[in-house]
């Protein structure tokens, strides 16, 4: 329902499908699967415990693996459910990755200690048959290890919010499911910042601007790519004003790149998204 009222009329019949068709599907683990921990320069393997839930991501090796791991937002929300929900909820990041030495040099790097699993024969998901759709590659599943709902928590606020409210037994969403909805228009949906050198710091703007009777407030601004972020202020938008959207790039090496913000907003067409590209030589 959340994935249904985040899109275009163009996507619900796509999603809702994906959606019915994965609703209670039980997930398998293949038999040499491992999990292990990242600490102090050296891999430690875990037997993961059962809990009431479990939130499991699988990563695959196409395009940009920084971008897809979103190592940092993973940390606080794993953290965020260790605080909160004491032994509740495992989190299960499955990667399978084109080059194993780089996503090891990667967690070093952002000092990701938590369990993970380094799935070089992609058995996970050719034993489950995933979608190829990274939106639906992200599950939430029961003490049985059925899905009970789908979609990635990092990418977008409105899943995670739903995980929450699933694991804290909540039966109503908070008050940013209810707010009054309002039209609203972004003035570009896409930025390229042409060539420039890789270690030079790249900014750019964005307005969007409220063309509805209520007032407009902006949930959250998503970057598909941990080099990119995205400042923007929260206070309500009154009618017929604007809020800039300021987006700074900052490349971790020389590349060409292709980069999605998803901006989340109380407008009926909400969310909006921004393409960013360039090339850092």
């Amino acid at each position: 329902m959340i994935l249904l009222c985040s899109c275009g009329e163009s996507q619900k019949d796509h999603i809702e499908q994906l959606v019915k068709a994965w609703d209670g599907r039980i997930i398998y683990y293949p038999a040499d699967l491992k999990f292990c921990s990242f600490k102090k320069d050296s891999m430690y393997n875990l037997q993961m415990p059962v809990r009431e839930y479990t939130i499991v991501s699988y990563v695959d090796s196409i395009g940009c693996m920084s971008c897809k791991l979103q190592l940092q937002d993973w940390k606080l929300l794993i953290s965020h459910l260790d605080d909160s929900f004491k032994e509740k909820v495992s989190c299960l990041l499955i990667f399978h990755p084109k080059n194993k030495e780089m996503l090891l040099d990667l967690l070093y790097r952002k000092r990701f200690t938590y369990p993970v699993c380094i799935d070089e024969t992609d058995s996970f998901n050719k034993l489950n048959h995933l979608s190829t759709d990274m939106t639906f590659q992200t599950f939430l599943l029961d003490k049985n290890a059925k899905v009970i709902a789908i979609g990635n928590p990092i990418h977008s606020p409105l899943v995670k919010e739903l995980y929450l409210n699933i694991i804290s037994g909540k039966e109503t969403f908070s008050q940013s499911r209810s707010q009054s909805l309002t039209f609203a228009f972004l003035s570009k949906d896409n930025i390229n910042m042409g060539d420039f050198p890789w270690k030079q710091k790249q900014e750019a703007e964005v307005t969007l601007s409220n063309t509805g009777e209520k007032p407009l407030v902006i949930n959250d601004v998503i970057t598909s790519c941990g080099c990119m972020t995205a400042e923007f202020d929260k206070k309500p938008i009154n009618q017929y004003k604007s809020a800039n959207i300021r987006i700074t790039y900052e490349a971790e090496y020389p590349e060409h790149f292709d980069k999605t913000i998803t901006i989340y907003c109380n407008a009926k067409d909400s969310p909006f998204q921004l393409k960013v590209t360039g090339n850092a030589k």
